[in-house]
């Protein structure tokens, strides 16, 4: 599956698991330590909008101090879906094989972006877990992420910010949830 592909689906994935957040939910937290369903959906936010930058040839500041929840604000499917078509904009407009500064060292647009687009995915499936919403994902966006994750040092993958260490999957994990415990979630 290629990148453009996998942050559209995620585009489309994680809105329609915010339509199933009722408002009065969003200060709840998440399956993610120390995040707030609203400081989620602020990094998710956050995340998209350096995709966006990114995709229009700018620099993001990837290392930006920022408040997940004034990020997200009191609407956060309002934010969503006000960036959700500028980074579909963004990215029919995006030349993917420019090679970009990142913090990793230079890259194709392309490669850099399969972070924020594998992101999509991932916390979907935070946010719906925090919420009771069921979200399988496709077998080949665990391919997709493995690809991008497999050839990095694992000190690098299992680091703050990234993937805790692995955590042991039920033997009737669904592929969904072996993926969901390789990137360090806990899945019951």
């Amino acid at each position: 599956m290629d990148v453009e592909k996998v942050l559209l689906t995620g585009l489309g994935r994680f809105d329609g698991v915010l339509q199933e957040v009722k408002a009065d939910d969003w200060d709840r937290p998440s399956t993610c330590a120390e995040w707030t369903a609203r400081e989620l959906v602020g990094h998710v936010l956050f995340v998209t909008g350096n995709a966006a930058t990114l995709l229009r040839g700018g620099a993001p500041d990837y290392g930006a101090q920022v408040d997940l929840a004034a990020t997200a604000g009191d609407d956060p499917v309002a934010a969503f879906r006000r960036l959700e078509p500028e980074t579909r904009e963004a990215l029919r407009d995006a030349d993917l094989d420019a090679v970009m500064e990142t913090p990793m060292g230079p890259m194709p647009v392309r490669k850099r972006l399969a972070f924020p687009a594998m992101d999509l995915h991932l916390h979907a499936w935070d946010l719906g877990r925090t919420f009771g919403v069921d979200v399988e994902l496709p077998e080949e966006i665990a391919q997709f992420v493995h690809e991008a994750i497999d050839p990095m040092p694992d000190e690098q993958v299992r680091s703050e910010g990234v993937f805790g260490p692995e955590v042991a999957a039920p033997d009737d994990a669904t592929p969904t949830e072996r993926l969901m415990a390789w990137t360090g979630r806990e899945v019951r």
